[in-house]
């Protein structure tokens, strides 16, 4: 199916302009189809964010920040000790202490990368109620546990006696905290989502960039918009989670005017956007999703980031994502998403590459996450790079 002219296919229908230069920088609020699912949050490319309630944001911040926190008055006692099943690794030397102390509050925080047009999130920590706390980076050796670097085959972790798990399929980090009914998943790049069960305590009780999760929208603006007031580390009253809090070179209060990259980015540039995000609204890639979860704003999204030249794969990711968490079956829709985690790739991006050698021979080299941030390897290989 296409459309003429300059137009793109948007959910089955020809959109005879560019979206992501006429909508405003805040989207309306598009609440969750699958109630069971409870409500989710995410953080992706150039962050955007889209909160409990369903509000969709730009804000490009470069420091750390609350992303959202247990932020309920009344505190209560910890959930009953569950057994540990036979041979699932666990972390014996964590002490389990009582009471709901700092130690038992959770929380999760997200670090920016610096940037003056481009930023985006690239590592979070995460408190475990209990357990401590998990910090995840793009780089899996810098991954921490309190502190002390992760030794490898800690994954999979739990449960705890107080639930908590942390599992790892390829670069996905699976954290799953049933003492407060929430999911956190990081995916080793730029896309990091939290989801509240319906049967969470957490519910109209969370604080951060993600919102109150109250079911209302009316309050979301002012909730959200308190940037420089979720920030934590340096020069703050919160305290950051990470063991070496990030040196802020900006709190990012003078970078939410959210000017539409494409605009004035150039008809080539925005021509090519259109062709990249456009698929999103492919009803023979996504038409099952479509009835469900809208395209319209993650399609916003991905042209934002292509223009600005962000990981504009990070809307797919998400679409994906939000389209299964809506009770959309993966057999029903046709990912765009290789194994590697690169949309329309061919799955060769994280196979170890070789190179020629100045004397003819092929040798292998070492391979680093291939990210629009990241520099050819140290030997000047060039990995077949696509948009990630």
């Amino acid at each position: 199916i296409a459309c003429p002219g300059e137009e793109m296919m948007v959910e089955g229908q020809c959109c005879p302009q560019c979206p992501d230069v006429t909508l405003p920088p805040v989207q309306p609020p598009t609440r969750p189809t699958n109630p069971a699912a409870g409500v989710s949050c995410y953080a992706s490319g150039d962050p955007h964010y889209s909160s409990f309630d369903g509000q969709s944001y730009n804000f490009q911040g470069q420091c750390e920040y609350q992303l959202t926190k247990d932020c309920r008055r009344v505190m209560t006692p910890v959930m009953p000790e569950i057994p540990v099943l036979p041979g699932t690794p666990v972390r014996p030397e964590i002490p389990v202490r009582p009471g709901m102390g700092q130690e038992m509050i959770f929380e999760v925080h997200v670090r920016n990368s610096d940037g003056r047009r481009v930023t985006a999130t690239e590592a979070i920590a995460v408190r475990l109620p209990g357990a401590g706390v998990i910090e995840l980076f793009r780089t899996p050796a810098a991954n921490l546990w309190d502190g002390v670097a992760i030794a490898t085959g800690t994954f999979p972790y739990g449960p705890d006696h107080n639930g908590n798990t942390v599992t790892q399929s390829g670069r996905t980090f699976t954290i799953s905290v049933p003492s407060v009914g929430a999911t956190v998943v990081w995916n080793s790049g730029s896309v990091v989502r939290v989801n509240l069960a319906t049967s969470s305590p957490m519910m109209n009780a969370t604080c951060g960039l993600c919102g109150d999760s109250d079911g209302m929208t009316s309050d979301e603006r002012a909730h959200i918009g308190m940037h420089d007031h979720w920030r934590v580390g340096q020069g703050v009253v919160a305290t950051s989670l990470f063991t070496a809090p990030k040196v802020c070179i900006d709190n990012g209060s003078n970078l939410t005017d959210n000017t539409e990259p494409c605009v004035g980015a150039g008809e080539a540039a925005v021509a090519a956007a259109q062709a990249y995000c456009s698929e999103l609204g492919n009803p023979e890639l996504y038409g099952a999703c479509h009835e469900r979860v809208p395209a319209l704003q993650f399609i916003n999204d991905c042209m934002f980031d292509h223009c600005e030249g962000a990981p504009s794969c990070d809307a797919f990711k998400v679409y994906e994502s939000a389209c299964l968490e809506a009770g959309v079956s993966a057999a029903d829709f046709t990912s765009v998403i290789d194994d590697c985690g690169v949309c329309f790739g061919d799955g060769s991006t994280c196979r170890r590459p070789t190179c020629m050698t100045p004397d003819g021979d092929e040798v292998a080299v070492g391979f680093s996450y291939d990210t629009v941030f990241d520099p050819p390897n140290s030997m000047g290989c060039q990995i077949g790079r696509a948009h990630v």
